[in-house]
């Protein structure tokens, strides 16, 4: 699935969902840094993704980047 949402997301695929599926793969993979970056992408196509913005505090919860997690809520 993350290979599928990465090639989505390098063409006319830069949604706001394939970005966030994108994290959600990763997060899977416990690659939690490039997990936060597609949440990040996520958030910036859609401001107010509140899931978007879950996840990415849950992924910086996870590298336990307490500044990351401070910046996502």
């Amino acid at each position: 699935a993350r290979n599928i949402f990465a090639k989505l997301t390098d063409g006319k695929m830069r949604t706001n969902s394939t970005f966030y599926n994108l994290g959600v793969a990763h997060q899977g993979l416990k690659n939690h840094k490039a997990a936060t970056e597609a949440f990040r992408e996520a958030i910036r196509l859609e401001k107010m993704d509140v899931d978007a913005i879950y996840q990415m505090g849950a992924s910086f919860h996870k590298l336990r980047d307490r500044d990351g997690v401070g910046r996502s809520y």
